[in-house]
Formats: C-alpha cells, sequence, structure tokens
C-alpha cells in the first residue's frame, strides 16, 4: 500500500495522567501517521501503548495535548466525536463483542447502523468474511459460545466490515495461533488495498509486525 504525504493522524504533546497526577500513562506523546502507511507500537506491559491506542478515537480523554485526525482536532468540545468514529475500526483486546447478538449481527449491525449497506448488503459481506476467518459455521451462535481465538477472529472482522479509513488493533492477534495469526494479518491489507486513505496502527507488543515508528510512551 502506497504512502501519502498526507498526515492523517497527529498526536501532540499527549499526556494521559491517572490518581491526581502521580501516574503518567503518557507523557507529552508526540507523533504522525500517514495515509497508506502501516505503524506499529512496541512497548512493555503497562508503558502507555493501549492508552495511546484508545486516546486516538477518544475512548481514553488526554488530560492534555491534541488529537487530529483529517485536521480536525478530536479533543475539541465542539467536535461531534462519533461522528469520527465512524471512519475508525478498532479491534479491542478484550474483544467487546455484544453478548446479545449473534456472530452474523455483531458483524452487521455497525454497517447497517450507519447506513452504509442495506441487511441483505450487510448479511452477505459478513458471511463472506465469516467464510474467510474460518467461522461460517458459527454465523448463528452467540459470543459465549466461542473460544478465545474466535472472539478474536470475531473482532477482526467486526471491525473490517465497517470500512473504516483506519484500523486500530490493540494487541489483537494474541489469542491466534500461528497459521491463523498469519493468516488474519493480510486480512485488512486485502480489504484496503485499493483505498490510500486506510492505515492501520497496530500494538505489536508480540513483535510480529513492524519496528517502533516513534517513542510513543514514557
Amino acid at each position: 500500500m502506497a504512502t501519502s504525504s498526507k498526515v492523517l493522524i497527529s498526536v501532540k504533546e499527549l499526556v494521559k495522567e491517572y490518581n491526581h497526577g502521580t501516574v503518567h500513562a503518557l507523557d507529552g506523546c508526540d507523533l504522525d501517521i500517514h495515509k497508506g502507511e502501516v505503524v506499529a507500537i512496541i512497548g512493555p506491559s503497562g508503558s502507555g501503548k493501549s492508552t495511546l491506542l484508545r486516546s486516538l478515537n477518544m475512548l481514553e480523554e488526554p488530560t492534555s495535548g491534541a488529537i487530529f485526525f483529517d485536521g480536525v482536532d478530536l479533543a475539541s468540545k465542539s467536535v461531534n466525536i462519533d461522528l469520527h468514529r465512524q471512519k475508525m475500526g478498532m479491534v479491542f483486546q478484550h474483544f467487546n463483542l455484544f453478548p446479545h447478538k449473534t456472530v452474523l449481527q455483531n458483524i452487521t449491525l455497525a454497517p447497517v447502523t450507519l447506513k452504509k449497506k442495506t441487511p441483505a448488503e450487510a448479511e452477505a459481506q459478513a458471511r463472506a468474511l465469516l467464510e474467510r476467518i474460518g467461522l461460517s459455521d458459527k454465523a448463528d451462535e452467540y459470543p459465549n459460545m466461542l473460544s478465545g481465538g474466535q472472539k478474536q477472529r470475531l473482532s477482526i472482522a467486526r471491525a473490517i466490515a465497517k470500512k473504516p479509513e483506519i484500523l486500530i488493533f490493540d494487541d489483537s492477534f494474541s489469542a491466534l495461533d500461528y497459521k491463523t495469526d498469519a493468516r488474519l494479518r493480510e486480512e485488512p491489507v486485502d480489504e484496503t488495498a485499493d483505498k490510500s486513505d486506510a492505515d492501520e496502527v497496530a500494538d505489536a507488543s508480540t513483535g510480529k509486525t513492524c519496528g517502533c515508528k516513534k517513542k510513543a510512551a514514557k
């Protein structure tokens, strides 16, 4: 995927503190991510990787600093953050699947709710994704009936189904066996290969993707 000169996400002097400033999860973090760029955040447990990734779509509200997405400061009180989150796909470390929805419904919910696809189109896409990740026989089951690795695959498929401009992975391959891991790492690339504005931000604490672009957490 070609890398554009345009900066899609820019993090400036980002600080995140807890316990009244006694814990510094992020301490002056700076990061630029260009269109078409794949970035891996690498560091030991507790170094702030997940905090940084969750801050990119304001799931973690920073103590100070700025996060610009496509030129818009997401930390601004005037910004409708939900509109910008629609352009992002995130695979969470702990899956965050909807327990009351079937496997199929977990994938179709966002495309239909956001009116990106009709219910029939969303179902066809979801079944194709389930086939590709080896879960076609689980379409009508619920998340509590899946193994950890199957939940992880479902989370990845759900993020891809939104056709987002950016994919954020928070340690999203740790529960997979090596062969499944290798195959699924190609899925986001397949889905975004013809989109010059698609980026992936990967928490690569497993060291399986590219090296650290910049120091992300102090």
